[in-house]
């Protein structure tokens, strides 16, 4: 490890592809296509085969991978998700970390398996799974989609990387920086790849942090990829460029964390995907931490119900004209209630799908991988209450056979619909009784006999209960003002 003196870029985003997680509805929305709709949480150490082909816009045939957002909710337990291809060896390796009760997304590129389904397994407890589709690469050279591969485990003792390297290192100090081999591991050819798909999970940080990844060799950007608390585990997708000796570098800013890192694909070096060093082209805190070109800087938070068209077209590397999709990583930060985040490309309809879900005052981010809209802009949409953003490119795919993006496509919700709630029974008024006739009897109390004051009486005095009262109400039986006297005890 090399130490680095860089100074802290503060809160960063992480990467997006176009990632579809809980919106806050606590009831299930249909799928696109009406199937796997409401199939009931995932139970513990059992596997879930989910159909992808021909849904949501991926065609039946010719995609070797598909670029989907896993979102789950209400789980029962501590517990991880893993996602692969079915029909292969459940591997070594996890999409999704969470604890009890918590809603948890991340984006997922995974090769289509068996029968054109993948494979969603459960460790512990039972889980809702909800699933979008994103966009999907064709069988051929532009991204080769492998079954996760553990390349590092810093924990002591560690579950094992897929050939014993980098395996129970311990944990990444605070300012300091780790070079991660990546080529020629895990599926990753020795030459050849130009950026590779990563799952990277910080796990038991002693300090509120964030981490970046970029590719080795290149100066520390101002940018993160994951932002975590003390305790928390917390995992998010990562496209980077390879970088010098086949390396990417890893920083964590403060305390130490153990650090995950899992390969999911590659690219090869060509047209099919430009990886970038990571460009800020939009943060609206004010003060900013800046942004790339000095646009979409510093500008305010975005309202609960609002919508910003943000412009990714000729902006931190990506070209004015050609460019296809982005990949990006998307951040909230300081909002100032429960909401949702929804990314997609300007001029298309609001998708039924979330890209970040979040509670007052957490920092959350995610990455999108989102087909660039109208004007060259994508659009952000903030649910309720107001929130910082920042938005920050990682790549660029082409107009042209390598990616397809889609705006995103529910293809699975096990959420069944909440009972009602149970009814409550209306209040009813006593029914009327005559009283026996005495002159001692206040007519604030009809349907009893209750004397009017002195004394003054509680309901402890008397045995009566639920009775009618009328005003005035001399001892104060009625306390509530419902017509209604002495209604417990």
């Amino acid at each position: 490890m090399r130490g680095s003196l860089l100074r802290s870029c503060g809160i960063t985003a992480a990467l997006v592809v176009l990632s579809a997680s809980l919106p806050s509805q606590s009831v299930s929305a249909a799928t696109i296509d009406g199937q796997f709709d409401k199939t009931g949480p995932i139970g513990s150490g059992s596997v879930f085969n989910l159909p992808v082909l021909g849904r949501g816009g991926v065609p039946a045939s010719g995609v070797g991978s598909v670029a989907l957002n896993v979102t789950v909710t209400g789980p029962s337990s501590a517990s991880f998700a893993t996602v692969w291809p079915t029909g292969q060896p459940r591997p070594n390796a996890s999409n999704l970390n969470f604890a009890a009760g918590q809603t948890v997304p991340n984006m997922v590129i995974v090769p289509v398996g068996a029968g054109g389904q993948v494979s969603i397994f459960n460790e512990t407890g039972t889980t809702d799974v909800l699933v979008d589709v994103l966009g999907w690469f064709p069988i051929g050279a532009s991204f080769t989609g492998l079954t996760p591969a553990r390349l590092l485990d810093s924990r002591t003792p560690s579950g094992g990387t897929v050939d014993g390297a980098f395996n129970g290192i311990g944990q990444l100090s605070g300012g300091t920086v780790f070079d991660l081999p990546v080529a020629g591991r895990g599926g990753v050819p020795a030459s050849g790849a130009g950026s590779v798909a990563l799952n990277v999970t910080v796990a038991r940080p002693s300090a509120t942090s964030f981490l970046s990844v970029w590719p080795t060799g290149q100066p520390r950007p101002n940018a993160s990829n994951l932002n975590f608390t003390p305790g928390q585990t917390v995992p998010n997708m990562v496209i980077v460029p390879i970088g010098a000796d086949g390396r990417i570098s890893l920083f964590n800013e403060t305390g130490s964390t153990d650090v995950l890192v899992d390969v999911l694909g590659w690219f090869p070096v060509g047209p099919s995907f430009t990886g970038l060093t990571p460009g800020r082209l939009l943060d609206t805190r004010v003060p900013s931490g800046g942004t790339v070109d000095g646009e979409s800087n510093g500008i305010g938070q975005i309202g609960g119900g609002t919508t910003l068209n943000l412009k990714v077209s000729g902006r931190g590397g990506v070209p004015a004209s050609g460019a296809g999709s982005v990949a990006l990583n998307v951040t909230v930060a300081r909002p100032s209630q429960a909401g949702f985040l929804t990314v997609w490309p300007s001029g298309q309809q609001r998708p039924n799908a979330s890209n970040l879900n979040f509670t007052p005052g957490q920092t959350v981010a995610n990455m999108v991988i989102v087909p660039i809209g109208t004007g060259g802009a994508i659009s952000i949409f903030n649910e309720t209450g107001s929130t910082d953003v920042l938005v920050d490119v990682l790549g660029w795919f082409p107009t042209s056979s390598s990616f397809t993006g889609l705006t995103p496509a529910r293809l699975l919700d096990s959420r069944k619909p909440l009972p009602p709630p149970a009814a409550t029974p209306p209040a009813t008024t006593p029914p009327a009784t005559t009283p026996p006739p005495s002159s001692s009897c206040s007519p604030a109390y009809p349907t009893v006999c209750i004397p009017p004051p002195p004394p003054d009486l509680n309901c402890g005095d008397i045995p009566h209960r639920r009775f009618t009262v009328r005003s005035p109400d001399p001892h104060n039986f009625d306390a509530d003002g419902n017509g209604i006297g002495c209604e417990s005890g």
